[in-house]
């Protein structure tokens, strides 16, 4: 079946204060989570557990901030073709690597992977994809 989305709620906040174990973290959380390390960055906004979901107090204040908080990004990794948090973001078939430098803080050499063929022609079938994808159907998304 379906893997339950995690979240932070009023009866695992003290939990998630003090630990989240590895293996309790969906694919694309741990994807996530391993670019955003990679790229140097140590900190990183999953809104099912930066926002107390079962809170409305919590709930409300969050997402009336929820602009500021996304315009003060660094980067944004958007899982754009799955349906939910058990997919991960990367496709699993995989071409050989390209290796290039990133700008950004302790910029490094990292890994990046590419279809032999593009799915999509130009960036009017992007857009297209895009608007037809699960991320597309997310309300935070329309932000």
């Amino acid at each position: 079946g379906k893997r339950q989305l995690l979240t932070t709620t009023t009866s695992t906040i003290q939990q998630r204060f003090e630990r989240i174990e590895w293996t309790t973290l969906p694919p694309t959380f741990q994807d996530a989570i391993t670019l955003a390390a990679k790229l140097g960055y140590q900190y990183l906004w999953i809104d099912s557990l930066c926002i107390v979901q079962d809170d409305k107090k919590d709930w409300e204040m969050q997402s009336s901030q929820i602009g500021q908080i996304y315009m003060s990004y660094a980067i944004m990794i958007s899982a754009l073709s799955v349906k939910d948090s058990s997919i991960g973001c990367f496709r699993t078939n995989k071409t050989e690597p390209i290796h290039f430098a990133v700008p950004g803080p302790g910029a490094q050499s990292f890994s990046f992977y590419v279809e032999e063929e593009a799915s999509h022609a130009g960036i009017d079938d992007f857009k297209a994809d895009l608007d037809a994808s699960p991320l597309a159907t997310r309300a935070w998304a329309l932000q």
